[in-house]
């Protein structure tokens, strides 16, 4: 049985990573090509509420100051994947009892969080296969 369960895992593994190399070759193929003018506001608020369960779980905060009517315009798919991203490692990379804050104005969007200090430049943090953690495919 527990052979079972490790195959299952690593087929899951397997999958992710097949899912992510598809991503970056419609990536660096520019197959992302539809903008459409999007609400950053509200999408940003729909995100806070899918992971609030989440956060309540792992006891951390999250305090929001988002200016009303921010728009972007850019691809739908490709905002969604990186909000995702950005939110999920916020909760992912945090302290339990932590913070994440997500300041939002016409200008940028921040996502902090009390998460440990980088272990690399910060520089590198954008490096696509930089790898933190054995449980990151690093494709980022």
């Amino acid at each position: 049985m527990q052979l079972v369960g490790a195959s299952q895992q690593a087929l899951s593994h397997l999958k992710k990573l097949g899912n992510a190399l598809a991503l970056i070759s419609k990536l660096d193929n520019r197959e992302f090509v539809d903008e459409i003018e999007i609400n950053l506001a509200m999408l940003l608020r729909e995100k806070i509420r899918e992971i609030s369960e989440i956060s309540n779980i792992q006891q951390i905060t999250i305090t929001e100051n988002i200016e009303e009517d921010v728009s972007i315009k850019m691809n739908e798919t490709l905002l969604t994947i990186l909000l995702n991203n950005l939110i999920g490692n916020s909760l992912k990379h945090n302290l339990e009892g932590g913070y994440v804050k997500i300041i939002l104005n016409s200008n940028s969007l921040i996502i902090e969080n009390s998460g440990n200090d980088l272990k690399f430049p910060e520089q590198e943090v954008f490096d696509r296969f930089k790898k933190t953690d054995s449980n990151s495919l690093g494709l980022g």
